[in-house]
Protein backbone atom coordinates (compact mmCIF):
# COMPACT_ATOMS: atom_id res chain seq x y z
CA UNK A 1 0.00 0.00 0.00
CA UNK A 2 1.32 3.79 -1.00
CA UNK A 3 -0.05 6.54 1.28
CA UNK A 4 -0.47 9.47 -1.12
CA UNK A 5 -1.58 12.54 0.39
CA UNK A 6 -3.07 15.52 -2.09
CA UNK A 7 -4.69 19.36 -1.25
CA UNK A 8 -8.40 19.43 -2.87
CA UNK A 9 -9.38 22.71 -4.69
CA UNK A 10 -10.98 23.98 -1.29
CA UNK A 11 -7.73 23.74 0.34
CA UNK A 12 -8.27 21.08 2.58
CA UNK A 13 -5.32 18.27 2.86
CA UNK A 14 -6.47 14.47 2.84
CA UNK A 15 -4.70 11.43 2.98
CA UNK A 16 -6.00 8.24 0.96
CA UNK A 17 -4.19 4.49 0.63
CA UNK A 18 -3.46 3.39 -2.58
CA UNK A 19 -4.94 -0.74 -2.82
CA UNK A 20 -2.61 -2.07 -5.56
CA UNK A 21 -4.51 -5.73 -5.23
CA UNK A 22 -4.87 -6.31 -8.99
CA UNK A 23 -4.64 -9.77 -8.64
CA UNK A 24 -7.37 -10.19 -5.95
CA UNK A 25 -9.60 -7.76 -8.13
CA UNK A 26 -9.95 -4.96 -5.81
CA UNK A 27 -10.24 -1.76 -6.60
CA UNK A 28 -8.36 1.74 -5.49
CA UNK A 29 -9.61 3.20 -2.82
CA UNK A 30 -9.77 6.35 -0.69
CA UNK A 31 -10.40 6.94 3.05
CA UNK A 32 -10.59 10.72 2.86
CA UNK A 33 -9.82 12.79 6.19
CA UNK A 34 -10.38 16.38 5.77
CA UNK A 35 -7.72 18.38 7.64
CA UNK A 36 -8.52 21.56 10.04
CA UNK A 37 -9.97 24.33 8.19
CA UNK A 38 -10.06 28.41 8.99
CA UNK A 39 -13.42 29.92 8.52
CA UNK A 40 -13.60 34.08 8.29
CA UNK A 41 -17.04 35.34 9.90
CA UNK A 42 -17.91 39.34 9.12
CA UNK A 43 -20.32 41.22 11.24
CA UNK A 44 -22.52 44.15 9.86
CA UNK A 45 -24.00 46.56 11.86
CA UNK A 46 -26.79 47.11 8.89
CA UNK A 47 -27.46 43.57 8.42
CA UNK A 48 -25.86 41.31 5.17
CA UNK A 49 -24.46 44.32 2.68
CA UNK A 50 -25.55 45.30 -0.87
CA UNK A 51 -22.32 46.85 -1.42
CA UNK A 52 -19.00 48.19 0.06
CA UNK A 53 -20.27 48.56 3.59
CA UNK A 54 -17.56 48.50 6.55
CA UNK A 55 -17.45 45.49 8.61
CA UNK A 56 -17.60 46.18 12.53
CA UNK A 57 -16.71 44.07 15.61
CA UNK A 58 -20.03 42.73 17.66
CA UNK A 59 -20.62 42.64 21.03
CA UNK A 60 -19.80 38.97 21.18
CA UNK A 61 -18.36 36.45 18.75
CA UNK A 62 -18.65 32.91 19.81
CA UNK A 63 -17.83 29.86 17.88
CA UNK A 64 -18.16 26.10 18.12
CA UNK A 65 -15.49 23.44 16.68
CA UNK A 66 -18.18 20.39 15.94
CA UNK A 67 -19.87 19.67 19.53
CA UNK A 68 -16.61 21.41 21.24
CA UNK A 69 -17.62 23.93 23.85
CA UNK A 70 -18.19 27.35 22.45
CA UNK A 71 -15.53 29.85 22.94
CA UNK A 72 -15.53 33.49 22.50
CA UNK A 73 -13.41 34.98 19.19
CA UNK A 74 -11.53 38.14 19.05
CA UNK A 75 -11.94 40.34 15.61
CA UNK A 76 -10.75 43.54 13.99
CA UNK A 77 -13.02 45.34 12.01
CA UNK A 78 -15.81 43.14 12.56
CA UNK A 79 -13.44 40.40 10.85
CA UNK A 80 -13.25 37.12 12.91
CA UNK A 81 -11.06 34.06 12.17
CA UNK A 82 -11.66 30.45 13.09
CA UNK A 83 -10.30 26.84 12.48
CA UNK A 84 -12.53 23.94 12.29
CA UNK A 85 -11.33 20.51 12.71
CA UNK A 86 -14.07 18.48 11.85
CA UNK A 87 -17.07 19.44 9.51
CA UNK A 88 -19.58 20.82 11.54
CA UNK A 89 -19.21 24.28 13.27
CA UNK A 90 -21.30 26.92 14.75
CA UNK A 91 -21.17 31.26 15.47
CA UNK A 92 -23.30 33.12 17.49
CA UNK A 93 -23.42 36.51 17.47
CA UNK A 94 -24.23 38.60 20.70
CA UNK A 95 -25.67 41.94 21.02
CA UNK A 96 -25.82 44.61 24.00
CA UNK A 97 -25.47 48.14 24.14
CA UNK A 98 -26.55 51.33 25.93
CA UNK A 99 -29.29 53.12 23.95
CA UNK A 100 -29.87 50.27 21.50
CA UNK A 101 -33.35 48.82 21.83
CA UNK A 102 -32.83 45.45 20.28
CA UNK A 103 -30.53 42.77 21.75
CA UNK A 104 -30.13 39.08 21.54
CA UNK A 105 -28.12 35.74 20.09
CA UNK A 106 -28.07 34.94 16.99
CA UNK A 107 -27.08 31.21 16.24
CA UNK A 108 -26.25 29.64 13.05
CA UNK A 109 -25.07 25.88 12.39
CA UNK A 110 -23.17 25.15 9.23
CA UNK A 111 -20.83 23.04 7.80
CA UNK A 112 -17.92 23.70 5.96
CA UNK A 113 -19.14 22.12 2.11
CA UNK A 114 -21.48 24.61 2.26
CA UNK A 115 -19.47 27.86 3.81
CA UNK A 116 -15.84 29.08 4.78
CA UNK A 117 -16.92 32.72 5.21
CA UNK A 118 -20.19 34.16 6.53
CA UNK A 119 -21.21 37.56 6.74
CA UNK A 120 -23.68 37.99 9.62
CA UNK A 121 -25.69 40.60 10.80
CA UNK A 122 -23.64 42.33 13.36
CA UNK A 123 -25.06 44.92 16.16
CA UNK A 124 -26.76 48.30 15.76
CA UNK A 125 -24.56 51.55 15.89
CA UNK A 126 -24.69 52.42 19.63
CA UNK A 127 -24.73 56.28 19.80
CA UNK A 128 -22.22 57.86 21.14
CA UNK A 129 -23.85 60.18 23.05
CA UNK A 130 -26.25 59.71 25.76
CA UNK A 131 -29.95 61.63 25.15
CA UNK A 132 -31.84 62.30 22.17
CA UNK A 133 -31.47 65.49 19.45
CA UNK A 134 -33.98 67.02 17.52
CA UNK A 135 -33.78 66.90 13.65
CA UNK A 136 -36.10 69.66 12.37
CA UNK A 137 -37.23 72.11 9.44
CA UNK A 138 -39.07 72.64 6.89
CA UNK A 139 -40.51 71.33 3.60
CA UNK A 140 -41.63 72.98 0.53
CA UNK A 141 -43.33 71.97 -2.72
CA UNK A 142 -45.67 69.41 -1.07
CA UNK A 143 -47.77 69.18 -4.25
CA UNK A 144 -51.70 70.49 -3.62
CA UNK A 145 -54.06 68.18 -1.48
CA UNK A 146 -51.52 65.83 -0.65
CA UNK A 147 -48.97 65.86 2.50
CA UNK A 148 -45.68 64.86 3.61
CA UNK A 149 -43.34 62.95 5.76
CA UNK A 150 -39.69 62.79 7.14
CA UNK A 151 -37.74 59.82 7.79
CA UNK A 152 -34.30 59.85 9.78
CA UNK A 153 -32.66 56.28 9.02
CA UNK A 154 -30.12 53.01 9.76
CA UNK A 155 -30.04 49.92 8.05
CA UNK A 156 -32.07 48.62 11.09
CA UNK A 157 -34.29 51.65 11.80
CA UNK A 158 -36.05 54.32 10.95
CA UNK A 159 -37.84 57.42 12.26
CA UNK A 160 -40.33 59.16 10.80
CA UNK A 161 -42.42 62.73 11.17
CA UNK A 162 -45.70 63.44 9.39
CA UNK A 163 -44.69 67.11 8.35
CA UNK A 164 -47.29 69.92 9.77
CA UNK A 165 -50.18 71.79 8.03
CA UNK A 166 -47.36 74.65 8.45
CA UNK A 167 -44.54 72.75 6.29
CA UNK A 168 -42.53 71.90 9.63
CA UNK A 169 -41.02 69.05 11.14
CA UNK A 170 -39.55 67.68 14.01
CA UNK A 171 -37.94 64.59 14.52
CA UNK A 172 -36.52 63.06 17.95
CA UNK A 173 -33.63 60.41 17.60
CA UNK A 174 -30.87 58.84 19.82
CA UNK A 175 -27.99 61.43 19.77
CA UNK A 176 -24.71 60.41 18.03
CA UNK A 177 -26.05 58.23 15.71
CA UNK A 178 -25.62 58.66 12.10
CA UNK A 179 -28.67 58.73 9.90
CA UNK A 180 -29.59 59.39 6.30
CA UNK A 181 -32.77 61.87 5.61
CA UNK A 182 -35.93 60.92 3.30
CA UNK A 183 -38.70 62.22 2.92
CA UNK A 184 -41.78 61.62 0.73
CA UNK A 185 -44.67 63.54 -0.63
CA UNK A 186 -48.42 61.24 -0.27
CA UNK A 187 -52.08 60.95 -0.98
CA UNK A 188 -54.19 58.59 0.57
CA UNK A 189 -56.42 56.47 -1.65
CA UNK A 190 -59.91 55.76 -1.72
CA UNK A 191 -59.04 52.51 0.28
CA UNK A 192 -56.76 54.24 2.78
CA UNK A 193 -53.36 53.13 1.39
CA UNK A 194 -50.52 55.47 0.91
CA UNK A 195 -49.82 56.48 -2.53
CA UNK A 196 -46.60 58.66 -2.61
CA UNK A 197 -46.26 61.04 -5.54
CA UNK A 198 -42.40 62.31 -4.96
CA UNK A 199 -39.28 60.71 -3.30
CA UNK A 200 -36.32 63.02 -1.57
CA UNK A 201 -33.18 60.81 -0.60
CA UNK A 202 -30.91 63.38 1.50
CA UNK A 203 -27.79 63.15 2.54
CA UNK A 204 -26.15 61.39 6.22
CA UNK A 205 -26.27 63.61 9.30
CA UNK A 206 -23.82 62.85 11.91
CA UNK A 207 -26.66 63.65 14.86
CA UNK A 208 -24.61 64.80 17.57
CA UNK A 209 -26.73 67.72 18.71
CA UNK A 210 -29.94 69.31 17.21
CA UNK A 211 -29.74 70.25 13.62
CA UNK A 212 -32.11 71.52 10.54
CA UNK A 213 -32.88 70.71 7.01
CA UNK A 214 -34.81 72.37 5.09
CA UNK A 215 -36.62 70.12 2.16
CA UNK A 216 -37.65 71.67 -1.15
CA UNK A 217 -39.39 68.13 -2.23
CA UNK A 218 -40.58 69.91 -5.98
CA UNK A 219 -37.07 71.09 -7.11
CA UNK A 220 -34.87 68.61 -5.18
CA UNK A 221 -37.14 65.11 -5.08
CA UNK A 222 -38.10 63.44 -7.97
CA UNK A 223 -41.75 61.64 -9.35
CA UNK A 224 -41.91 58.22 -7.63
CA UNK A 225 -41.91 55.23 -10.04
CA UNK A 226 -43.47 52.05 -10.06
CA UNK A 227 -42.24 48.60 -10.54
CA UNK A 228 -44.25 45.21 -11.71
CA UNK A 229 -44.97 42.46 -9.63
CA UNK A 230 -45.78 39.14 -10.91
CA UNK A 231 -47.17 37.38 -8.08
CA UNK A 232 -47.98 33.45 -7.94
CA UNK A 233 -48.83 31.08 -4.78
CA UNK A 234 -51.74 33.28 -2.97
CA UNK A 235 -53.89 31.24 -1.32
CA UNK A 236 -57.92 32.44 -0.97
CA UNK A 237 -57.55 33.23 2.91
CA UNK A 238 -54.28 34.95 2.52
CA UNK A 239 -53.58 38.32 3.86
CA UNK A 240 -51.23 40.11 1.55
CA UNK A 241 -48.64 43.45 2.57
CA UNK A 242 -46.45 44.67 0.08
CA UNK A 243 -43.08 46.52 1.69
CA UNK A 244 -40.35 47.97 -0.22
CA UNK A 245 -37.48 49.81 1.06
CA UNK A 246 -34.72 50.99 -0.65
CA UNK A 247 -31.16 49.88 0.74
CA UNK A 248 -28.08 52.16 0.85
CA UNK A 249 -25.06 51.05 2.75
CA UNK A 250 -26.34 53.35 5.90
CA UNK A 251 -29.98 53.19 5.50
CA UNK A 252 -33.07 51.53 4.75
CA UNK A 253 -35.11 53.72 3.40
CA UNK A 254 -39.50 53.11 3.62
CA UNK A 255 -40.78 53.04 -0.15
CA UNK A 256 -43.47 51.53 0.69
CA UNK A 257 -46.17 49.38 3.31
CA UNK A 258 -49.16 48.49 2.31
CA UNK A 259 -51.64 46.02 2.39
CA UNK A 260 -53.57 44.57 -0.29
CA UNK A 261 -56.40 42.24 1.56
CA UNK A 262 -56.78 38.79 -0.27
CA UNK A 263 -56.04 40.60 -3.37
CA UNK A 264 -52.82 39.81 -5.26
CA UNK A 265 -49.86 42.61 -5.86
CA UNK A 266 -49.76 43.80 -9.17
CA UNK A 267 -46.66 46.36 -8.52
CA UNK A 268 -44.75 48.20 -6.31
CA UNK A 269 -43.74 51.56 -5.54
CA UNK A 270 -39.87 52.91 -6.46
CA UNK A 271 -37.45 55.50 -6.06
CA UNK A 272 -35.84 57.17 -9.38
CA UNK A 273 -32.74 55.05 -9.92
CA UNK A 274 -30.52 58.37 -10.22
CA UNK A 275 -31.57 58.88 -6.72
CA UNK A 276 -29.35 56.05 -5.49
CA UNK A 277 -25.53 54.92 -5.98
CA UNK A 278 -24.05 52.75 -7.52
CA UNK A 279 -24.67 49.28 -5.64
CA UNK A 280 -27.88 50.66 -3.90
CA UNK A 281 -30.39 47.76 -4.43
CA UNK A 282 -34.02 47.86 -3.21
CA UNK A 283 -35.51 44.71 -1.31
CA UNK A 284 -39.15 44.03 -2.22
CA UNK A 285 -41.42 41.76 0.19
CA UNK A 286 -44.49 40.16 -0.76
CA UNK A 287 -45.86 38.17 2.67
CA UNK A 288 -48.72 36.55 3.79
CA UNK A 289 -50.44 35.99 6.76
CA UNK A 290 -53.29 32.90 6.61
CA UNK A 291 -55.37 32.25 9.29
CA UNK A 292 -54.52 28.98 9.15
CA UNK A 293 -51.86 26.65 8.08
CA UNK A 294 -51.36 23.55 8.70
CA UNK A 295 -53.64 23.15 11.76
CA UNK A 296 -51.84 26.35 13.44
CA UNK A 297 -53.40 30.04 13.64
CA UNK A 298 -50.76 32.37 12.07
CA UNK A 299 -48.87 31.05 9.51
CA UNK A 300 -46.71 33.01 7.85
CA UNK A 301 -44.93 33.02 4.14
CA UNK A 302 -42.25 35.88 2.59
CA UNK A 303 -41.02 36.36 -0.49
CA UNK A 304 -37.72 38.59 -0.65
CA UNK A 305 -36.70 40.15 -3.97
CA UNK A 306 -33.36 42.42 -4.19
CA UNK A 307 -33.54 44.27 -7.30
CA UNK A 308 -32.63 47.37 -9.30
CA UNK A 309 -35.16 50.42 -9.52
CA UNK A 310 -38.31 49.75 -11.04
CA UNK A 311 -37.59 46.65 -12.63
CA UNK A 312 -40.38 43.82 -12.89
CA UNK A 313 -39.93 41.37 -9.75
CA UNK A 314 -41.80 37.73 -10.19
CA UNK A 315 -43.00 36.62 -6.66
CA UNK A 316 -43.15 33.03 -6.60
CA UNK A 317 -44.51 32.39 -2.52
CA UNK A 318 -43.57 29.19 -0.65
CA UNK A 319 -45.75 26.70 -0.07
CA UNK A 320 -47.05 26.96 3.03
CA UNK A 321 -45.76 24.72 6.08
CA UNK A 322 -47.24 20.87 6.08
CA UNK A 323 -46.61 19.75 9.24
CA UNK A 324 -47.61 20.75 12.65
CA UNK A 325 -45.24 23.43 14.57
CA UNK A 326 -42.91 21.93 16.39
CA UNK A 327 -42.66 22.68 20.32
CA UNK A 328 -40.18 25.43 21.63
CA UNK A 329 -40.04 25.46 25.47
CA UNK A 330 -37.76 26.28 28.00
CA UNK A 331 -35.92 24.43 31.03
CA UNK A 332 -34.56 26.20 34.15
CA UNK A 333 -33.32 29.29 32.47
CA UNK A 334 -34.44 30.46 29.61
CA UNK A 335 -32.40 28.58 27.04
CA UNK A 336 -35.25 27.60 24.17
CA UNK A 337 -35.37 23.77 23.62
CA UNK A 338 -36.62 23.52 20.03
CA UNK A 339 -38.05 20.02 19.06
CA UNK A 340 -36.70 19.34 15.60
CA UNK A 341 -39.94 16.41 14.58
CA UNK A 342 -38.26 14.31 11.17
CA UNK A 343 -40.84 15.42 8.64
CA UNK A 344 -40.14 18.88 9.28
CA UNK A 345 -36.38 17.98 8.87
CA UNK A 346 -37.16 16.47 5.31
CA UNK A 347 -38.85 19.59 4.72
CA UNK A 348 -35.36 21.47 4.51
CA UNK A 349 -34.17 21.24 0.92
CA UNK A 350 -30.55 21.28 -0.01
CA UNK A 351 -29.53 25.25 -0.21
CA UNK A 352 -32.16 25.80 2.65
CA UNK A 353 -32.03 26.42 6.64
CA UNK A 354 -34.16 25.69 9.79
CA UNK A 355 -34.69 28.88 11.26
CA UNK A 356 -36.39 29.30 14.80
CA UNK A 357 -36.53 32.16 17.15
CA UNK A 358 -38.28 33.56 20.42
CA UNK A 359 -38.26 37.10 21.17
CA UNK A 360 -40.01 39.65 23.92
CA UNK A 361 -40.50 42.91 24.83
CA UNK A 362 -38.94 43.97 27.92
CA UNK A 363 -39.79 47.04 30.24
CA UNK A 364 -36.78 49.65 30.36
CA UNK A 365 -37.85 52.74 30.86
CA UNK A 366 -38.55 55.30 29.86
CA UNK A 367 -39.34 52.83 27.09
CA UNK A 368 -39.05 49.09 26.13
CA UNK A 369 -36.90 46.71 24.47
CA UNK A 370 -36.63 43.45 22.24
CA UNK A 371 -34.95 40.67 23.24
CA UNK A 372 -34.47 37.95 20.92
CA UNK A 373 -32.70 34.36 20.39
CA UNK A 374 -32.38 33.03 16.81
CA UNK A 375 -31.21 29.95 15.72
CA UNK A 376 -30.34 28.47 12.15
CA UNK A 377 -29.67 25.32 11.18
CA UNK A 378 -28.59 24.29 8.00
CA UNK A 379 -29.61 21.78 5.66
CA UNK A 380 -26.25 19.64 6.05
CA UNK A 381 -25.81 20.33 9.16
CA UNK A 382 -29.13 18.77 9.88
CA UNK A 383 -28.53 15.57 8.04
CA UNK A 384 -25.15 15.89 10.33
CA UNK A 385 -26.82 16.50 13.72
CA UNK A 386 -29.33 13.38 13.71
CA UNK A 387 -30.82 14.91 17.17
CA UNK A 388 -34.50 14.77 17.93
CA UNK A 389 -34.18 18.83 19.36
CA UNK A 390 -31.78 21.56 19.88
CA UNK A 391 -30.92 23.37 22.60
CA UNK A 392 -29.83 26.98 22.58
CA UNK A 393 -26.34 27.53 24.05
CA UNK A 394 -25.43 29.20 27.35
CA UNK A 395 -22.71 31.89 26.30
CA UNK A 396 -23.09 33.51 29.90
CA UNK A 397 -19.58 32.94 30.78
CA UNK A 398 -18.13 33.91 27.96
CA UNK A 399 -15.80 37.23 27.62
CA UNK A 400 -18.25 39.78 26.07
CA UNK A 401 -21.02 38.70 27.35
CA UNK A 402 -23.65 41.13 28.52
CA UNK A 403 -27.00 40.15 30.32
CA UNK A 404 -29.27 42.18 28.25
CA UNK A 405 -28.38 39.29 25.56
CA UNK A 406 -30.79 36.99 27.40
CA UNK A 407 -34.42 36.05 27.37
CA UNK A 408 -35.86 37.27 30.62
CA UNK A 409 -37.88 34.68 32.69
CA UNK A 410 -41.64 35.17 33.31
CA UNK A 411 -42.10 37.21 29.70
CA UNK A 412 -44.77 36.63 27.21
CA UNK A 413 -43.12 35.67 24.15
CA UNK A 414 -43.30 35.22 20.48
CA UNK A 415 -41.88 31.69 18.99
CA UNK A 416 -41.26 31.58 15.03
CA UNK A 417 -40.41 28.29 13.46
CA UNK A 418 -39.63 28.03 9.49
CA UNK A 419 -37.91 27.52 6.87
CA UNK A 420 -35.67 29.87 4.48
CA UNK A 421 -33.73 29.11 1.69
CA UNK A 422 -32.10 31.52 -0.03
CA UNK A 423 -31.11 31.89 -3.82
CA UNK A 424 -28.36 34.19 -3.73
CA UNK A 425 -24.70 35.10 -5.60
CA UNK A 426 -22.64 35.83 -3.10
CA UNK A 427 -23.09 34.69 0.77
CA UNK A 428 -20.96 38.12 1.37
CA UNK A 429 -23.44 40.70 0.35
CA UNK A 430 -26.81 41.28 -1.45
CA UNK A 431 -27.38 41.72 -5.62
CA UNK A 432 -29.25 42.57 -8.04
CA UNK A 433 -31.87 39.50 -8.87
CA UNK A 434 -31.12 38.10 -5.17
CA UNK A 435 -34.50 35.77 -3.74
CA UNK A 436 -34.92 34.82 -0.17
CA UNK A 437 -38.14 33.05 0.77
CA UNK A 438 -39.24 31.85 3.85
CA UNK A 439 -42.13 29.96 4.97
CA UNK A 440 -42.81 29.61 8.87
CA UNK A 441 -45.56 29.15 11.52
CA UNK A 442 -45.88 31.28 14.90
CA UNK A 443 -47.09 30.76 18.09
CA UNK A 444 -46.56 32.25 22.02
CA UNK A 445 -45.06 31.00 24.86
CA UNK A 446 -44.32 31.98 28.66
CA UNK A 447 -40.72 32.02 29.41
Amino acid sequence: MVPVEWVGASGCAYRCTLVVAVMLGLSPGCAAERGPSQITIRTYPGGVPVADEPSSNATLVAFQDGDQPWRALDGTGGVYHATVTGERYGVAVGCDADGVDLSGIAVVHRTLAEATELALAGCPVAPTSAGTVVLSGTVRGIPAGQSAAVTAATRRNATTATVSTDGSYHLTVPAGQRRQVFARSFLVDTMGQLVSTRFYVGPALDLTAAATLDIDIAADGRPAQSGALATQGVNADDNIVVIAQALTPLAALPLELKSTGHGVPTSYEAVDPGQLGVGDLLAVSVQTNATTVAGVPGGHRQFFAYTAPGKPVSVALPAPLSVPAPQISHASSPLPIISLPSDLVAEVRDGASLIASISSTVPTPPGSALRYTTITLSRDYLAGSGAPSYTAPDLSALAGWQPGMALVPGQSALWSVGIQEAKVSSTQHRSDGDVVTLTSVIGSLAL
